[in-house]
């Protein structure tokens, strides 16, 4: 992992009791979760005055599922239309289990949590989703840094900063080995605005448009299976997100569902 990871790490505080497993009999693992659950992610959404499609890329930076797969990227914001390349690691989906656990006990990513709102503007929302034994939640905090939140109470100081060490423990289980990711879906978000390019474009690698479109555009087409990881791939090699579908050019952004 990089050094940019290695800063996002710090001390884990406020763990609860652990996922016990004394009284289990051999091979049981009573605390773990389904293996497809999104236990723990965290995304932002872009600036406001950045392009209305690039406010709508919601892809996360890091997500944990219940079978140890820890999906994550360097890029911690969308600066362009280019999909983020991805990367997957394995953890013990133990670990996983007593992460969720320790989470819970922190009663900590609710929509309830007073984590305050900074009187600044154009700043990016942050949103960690968590779905560990219970019912999944997520909470939504503006202006997650630093430098923003002098004028906060001491209850919303006290929950940022539980919630960057939560954060930085799901980090930690990205240590180790890791892999490309392809992922299995992606969303198509087409945008209307822009000139296209006088130059040559690529041909739109995936299937054609009109299987996709929805006629919203706020409402993204969703591509499945081995054409997702596909267009994934190609969209990485073109940042503009020009394609040349039929006789008509068109911009397609690739938004992959980690």
């Amino acid at each position: 992992m990089s050094s940019a990871s290695r800063i996002r790490k710090s001390t884990w505080v406020g763990i609860g009791a652990l996922v016990s497993i004394c009284c289990a009999s051999p091979g049981e693992h009573p605390g773990r979760l389904p293996a497809d659950q999104l236990v723990f992610s965290v995304g932002t959404g872009g600036h406001g005055w950045l392009p209305f499609v690039v406010q709508a890329l919601h892809s996360p930076v890091i997500s944990v599922y219940g079978d140890g797969r820890v999906v994550y990227t360097e890029r911690t914001e969308p600066h362009m239309m280019a999909p983020p390349e991805y990367l997957v690691a394995l953890s013990d989906p133990d670990e996983v289990a007593r992460f969720a656990a320790d989470i819970e006990d922190l009663y900590l990513i609710d929509p309830g949590t007073d984590v305050g709102s900074p009187a600044v503007t154009d700043q990016e929302t942050t949103t960690v989703a968590f779905h560990g034994h219970g019912d999944a939640s997520e909470l939504r905090v503006y202006a997650f840094g630093t430098r923003f939140e002098q004028d906060l109470s001491p209850a919303a100081l006290e929950n940022r900063a539980a919630l960057r060490d939560v954060i930085a423990e799901a980090w930690d289980l990205a240590q180790g080995e890791a892999e490309p990711f392809v992922p299995d879906t992606v969303h198509i978000y087409e945008p209307q605005a822009g000139a296209a390019p006088d130059g040559v474009v690529p041909s739109w690698p995936g299937p054609h448009p009109a299987t996709f479109r929805t006629g919203d555009p706020g409402s993204p087409g969703v591509i499945n299976g081995d054409a997702a990881g596909l267009v994934y791939s190609a969209a990485r090699e073109n940042p503009d997100s020009w394609w040349r579908v039929d006789d008509e050019v068109v911009r397609l952004v690739v938004d992959p569902v980690p």
